[in-house]
């Protein structure tokens, strides 16, 4: 299948070339692209290669053929359901740049082949895909004789990457002075609750100001204390909260008698109605890095600054990762995949009364409601006798066969016999299990769970997972641009931006963001009440 059309876009030749050269930027402009990753961290040239994955036609690789700046680009993409070779052609007309662009398809597999002959030959890209490419190029590449660095459109703040610390042989990270989750040190400084019954909010970062300015130098924040961030989740959305805290030397601070859950064993964050689940995130100790871009291409598009400061990846964390990263070494299964079971039944139990009350809206209401009571004492014995054996051994206690099978069996039951009440709450696999598992020791503040982690899996968090996946945590600079957080806050500072992060259990909806925005005279006034936060997702 052949696409190909004309764009003339407002902008100057170079901005359009390198836009389009650098293959990351394909999902700004195709809706089929979900991301793209570049392989190495070289200049972008010809051969350079990108993993993309794309929502029709999988994992794809696209490596740039010809790259002649700022006159041709031509490329191939390489999948297992197509091949599609393409060209495109750059000249300079009056309104900016003129783009020709050509695109071949070719179908690899009998799916494809037969959706060709019905006219249905697989797309890579979007039908609407000229005109979102404009837009995207117009707003990513600034127009000839424009330099200017951003804060998202405000005054010229410093982008400040916010990346885990490795654990490496010394894993206590009580002497951390930064870190997202855990708890704060508020010492004296009230615990912010927020909404009409005052709920204690869940602190979600802290960050040491000396810290801070010893990193990235002169940013118009207070030299000392640290700032602490929260964010909880209310009936009509999130609210969010920033304190000051001048002095750092306190204790950790505790969430208050009430506080609700961060979040759940089965995914969800910032439950305003769950009464089960964690109380604090994971706490995370982190490395600030100033992103200094070198040209206003970079001061665009920072994920190329952060390329060169350290590895991005593409895909969450899970055991088949671990297992690879140990290559003969078969991985263990820990205690902790049991616990993660019972943490997931315990949940399910939590919510029995609302599973009720949704039964007794169906037509069948009667029968419905019958049967769920008739079996809701035998499963919440059940989950009791999960939660007993689970609680037997430490989190890091390796696991022998027969304890493994047994919890495949407990896992079943859960699924299968008493999947009315806990199937919605349960993973479809031990695997699934091991990967909880395996995050949770990868960032438990005791060092025993750390340490009894495999070696080669210990260097391959502390040296491939220390960003999220996609996008980063950040604070000044640029801001991620899913939807229109960023347009609505033009001229605001990015005060702190945190987005999904599975090593963190931080599960923001379709690779969300939460973005907390100051504006520049709040900022010198040092109004932190005024401080807004906003949150979107894909």
């Amino acid at each position: 299948m052949r696409q190909k059309f004309q764009l003339d876009i407002p902008r100057p030749l170079e901005g359009v070339f390198d836009f389009l050269a650098d293959f990351r930027h394909t999902p700004e402009w195709n809706e089929l692209s979900l991301r793209v990753q570049k392989i190495d961290d070289s200049p972008i040239r010809q051969g350079t290669q990108f993993r993309e994955s794309h929502k029709t036609l999988g994992d794809l690789t696209i490596e740039i053929v010809k790259h002649d700046r700022p006159r041709v680009l031509s490329f191939k993409v390489v999948g297992r359901q197509a091949a599609i070779a393409g060209a495109v052609a750059f000249k300079t007309v009056a309104s900016g740049t003129r783009v020709d662009l050509l695109t071949d398809t070719e179908s690899r597999s009998f799916l494809g082949t037969l959706g060709s002959i019905l006219s249905g030959a697989p797309a890579w890209l979007n039908p609407s895909a000229g005109d979102l490419l404009t837009k995207a190029i117009v707003r990513r590449v600034e127009p000839t004789g424009v330099h200017v660095a951003k804060s998202s459109g405000g005054p010229t703040v410093p982008a400040i990457l916010i990346s885990r610390l490795p654990r490496g042989d010394d894993p206590d990270w009580s002497r951390a002075r930064s870190w997202l989750g855990g708890r704060p040190r508020l010492g004296s400084v009230p615990w912010p609750r927020a909404g009409a019954s005052k709920v204690p909010m869940t602190h979600v970062a802290w960050i040491d100001l000396r810290h801070l300015h010893e990193c990235a130098g002169t940013i118009p924040l207070p030299n000392d204390g640290a700032l602490a961030f929260f964010i909880v989740g209310l009936p009509r959305g999130c609210q969010g909260a920033v304190l000051h805290v001048t002095e750092t030397n306190a204790p950790d601070t505790d969430p208050p008698q009430g506080a609700p859950p961060a979040y759940v064993p089965y995914g969800e964050v910032f439950p305003f109605d769950a009464t089960v689940g964690a109380r604090t995130f994971p706490r995370w100790p982190v490395e600030l890095t100033t992103l200094a871009a070198q040209s206003p291409f970079e001061e665009e598009d920072l994920g190329i600054v952060v390329d060169r400061h350290m590895k991005r990846r593409q895909y969450f964390f899970d055991a088949s990762a671990a297992r690879t990263a140990l290559g003969d070494t078969s991985l263990p299964t820990y205690w902790q995949s049991a616990r993660q079971l019972a943490d997931h039944l315990t949940a399910a139990v939590s919510r029995l009364d609302t599973l009720r009350a949704s039964k007794a809206k169906l037509h069948n209401a009667a029968e419905a409601l019958a049967s769920f009571d008739a079996g809701r004492a035998a499963f919440i014995a059940f989950v009791d006798d999960v939660e007993h054996w689970a609680g037997r051994r430490l989190m890091w206690d390796e696991m022998t066969p027969g304890e493994i099978g047994q919890l495949d069996v407990l896992l079943a039951r859960a699924k299968g016999e008493f999947g009315a009440y806990a199937r919605a709450y349960t993973p479809n696999a031990v695997k699934n299990l091991e990967t909880a598992a395996l995050r949770t020791l990868a960032h438990a503040e005791n060092p025993a769970a750390w340490t009894a982690l495999p070696v080669p899996l210990r260097g391959l968090l502390d040296r491939d997972y220390r960003l999220p996946t996609n996008d980063w945590h950040q604070m000044f600079g640029r801001s991620v641009e899913i939807q229109d957080a960023a347009a609505m806050h033009r001229g605001d500072h990015l005060l702190l931006q945190l987005v999904y992060d599975d090593l963190m259990e931080w599960v923001f909806g379709d690779m969300g963001a939460f973005q907390f925005w100051i504006s520049p005279d709040d900022l010198k006034h040092q109004r932190w009440s005024r401080v807004q936060l906003t949150f979107e997702s894909h």
